[in-house]
C-alpha cells in the first residue's frame, strides 16, 4: 500500500469513527478533505450520503451516493442506501430497484429484504411487504424492525393473529419496544380481546409515558367496555401530551356524545375541525351531536361539508338522509340515502332508512322493495301460497306482514 493510500484510510477510519459518534460536522470535513485529494473515492461519496440522509438533505444524498455507485456498481450497501433516500422522496418504486440489486448482489442481505418489505408497504403491496418480511426473518431470525413491520403489515391486511405472533417476537427481542405493546393492542382491539388490548397499552406507556397515541387508543378501547369516564381521562392525558391530537378530540367528542353530554361533545368536535380542517369524520360526527339536538339544518350544513371532503362517506350520506326524514322533506332524504348505497351498496342502515323515507313518501312498492330482508326469510316468504303484495290499493284483501319485513 502506498503512503497516500494508507493516509486516505487512516482519515476514512476516523472519519468513520466521528461518523459513528454523532459528531456529523467532523466526519463531513474529513470526508470532503479526502475527495479534494482523490474525488472517485466512493467510500467517501457514499458516506457523505448517508450523512446528508441523516441531516436530511435527501436530493443532495441521493446525488451523492449514485455518484458512488457509478464508481462502483457493485456494494450492496450502497444500492440499500440509496433505496433508503428514495424512500424518504416517496420514490417507492425506484427504491425497490434499489433494494432489489442490493438483493442480487448479496442475497443474505436481510436489511434489504426488510427495507424492500417497508417500501412495499408505502405502496400498500402488503402482500408482498409480508414475503419481503418473513425473507428477511428467516436470514436473520432475531431482526426487531422486520418482525414489528410485519406485524403492521398484518395488521392492515386483518390477519391480527399472525400480527400478534409478530409484535410478540419484537417484544420477546426488544422488551423495551413501546410501539410494538401499543400495536399488539391495536391487534388486540381488532380480535376484540379488549382486556389484553388495555394491558398492552398500559405496557406502552409505562414504557414511554408521553406515548400520546398509546393514551388515544387505550381511550377508543375504554370506551367499546362502556368505561367512558375512563376513556375520557385517557383521551384528556393524551391532549395534555400532544394539544394538536385531532383525532383525540374527536374520539372525546365521541365519548362525551355517549354520556349525552352533547354540548362538550360539539365543542370537542370543532377543536378537532379547528385543528384539521379536512377532517370528514369529524364533521360528520358533529352533524350526529347536532341532530341529537335537534339542530337539524346545522346538522346538514355538517354532513354537507363532510360530503366535500370525502365524497364516497356513506354514513355521512345516511345520516343527512335521516335528518332530511326528520325535517319532512322527503324527497332530499331518498336521494341522499339513494346516494349512500350508490358508495356503499350493502350498507344496511341506509337500505332500512331509505325504505322508510319512501313509505312515509307514499310509495309503497318502491319502499317495500328497498326494504332490506334476510334472505333466508325472503325464502320462505316465496314459498307461501300466496301473491306477494307489489303496493297495489286493496280495500277487500287481507296483508300478512312478517316480522322481517316491519
Amino acid at each position: 500500500m502506498n503512503t497516500l493510500a494508507a493516509k486516505t484510510k487512516a482519515k476514512l477510519k476516523q472519519a468513520v469513527s466521528f461518523h459513528q459518534k454523532g459528531d456529523l460536522g467532523r466526519a463531513k470535513a474529513i470526508y470532503e478533505d479526502i475527495l479534494k485529494i482523490e474525488p472517485k473515492h466512493f467510500d467517501s461519496l457514499h458516506l457523505l450520503g448517508v450523512l446528508a440522509y441523516q441531516n436530511e438533505n435527501y436530493e443532495q444524498a441521493v446525488d451523492l451516493i449514485n455518484s458512488a455507485i457509478e464508481i462502483y456498481p457493485k456494494n450492496p450497501m450502497f444500492h440499500s442506501n440509496r433505496g433508503l433516500v428514495l424512500q424518504e422522496l416517496k420514490q417507492f418504486d425506484f427504491a425497490i430497484e434499489s433494494y432489489n440489486k442490493a438483493i442480487e448482489l448479496r442475497p443474505d442481505f436481510a436489511e434489504a429484504y426488510s427495507n424492500r418489505g417497508n417500501a412495499q408497504k408505502d405502496l400498500k403491496q402488503l402482500n408482498a411487504a409480508v414475503e419481503s418480511y418473513n425473507k428477511a426473518i428467516e436470514l436473520n431470525p432475531n431482526f426487531v424492525d422486520a418482525n414489528y413491520n410485519c406485524g403492521l403489515a398484518l395488521q392492515q391486511l386483518k390477519n391480527f393473529d399472525e400480527a400478534v405472533d409478530r409484535y410478540n417476537k419484537a417484544i420477546e427481542l426488544q422488551p423495551d419496544f413501546a410501539e410494538a405493546y401499543s400495536n399488539r393492542g391495536n391487534a388486540q382491539k381488532d380480535l376484540k380481546e379488549l382486556e389484553s388490548a388495555i394491558e398492552s397499552y398500559n405496557k406502552a406507556i409505562e414504557l414511554q409515558p408521553d406515548f400520546a397515541d398509546a393514551y388515544s387508543d387505550r381511550g377508543n378501547v375504554l370506551r367499546e367496555l362502556q368505561q367512558f369516564d375512563n376513556a375520557l381521562t385517557s383521551y384528556d392525558k393524551a391532549i395534555e401530551l400532544q394539544p394538536d391530537f385531532a383525532e383525540a378530540y374527536l374520539n372525546r367528542g365521541n365519548t362525551l356524545r355517549d354520556l349525552k353530554q352533547l354540548d362538550g361533545a360539539i365543542e370537542s368536535y370543532n377543536k378537532a375541525i379547528d385543528l384539521q380542517p379536512n377532517f370528514a369524520d369529524a364533521y360528520s360526527n358533529l352533524g350526529n351531536a347536532l341532530q341529537d339536538l335537534k339542530e337539524l339544518d346545522a346538522a346538514i350544513e355538517s354532513y354537507d361539508k363532510a360530503i366535500n371532503l370525502r365524497p364516497d362517506f356513506a354514513e355521512a350520506y345516511t345520516n343527512r338522509g335521516n335528518a332530511f326524514k326528520e325535517l319532512g322533506k322527503l324527497d332530499e332524504a331518498v336521494d341522499s340515502l339513494e346516494k349512500a348505497i350508490d358508495v356503499k351498496p350493502g350498507f344496511t342502515d341506509a337500505h332500512w332508512n331509505l325504505s322508510l323515507a319512501l313509505l312515509l313518501g307514499g310509495d309503497f312498492q318502491k319502499g317495500w322493495q328497498a326494504c332490506p330482508v334476510d334472505p333466508s326469510r325472503l325464502a320462505k316468504i316465496k314459498e307461501l301460497p300466496h301473491r306477494v303484495w307489489q303496493g297495489e290499493k286493496s280495500d277487500t284483501r287481507t296483508l300478512l306482514i312478517r316480522g322481517a319485513e316491519g
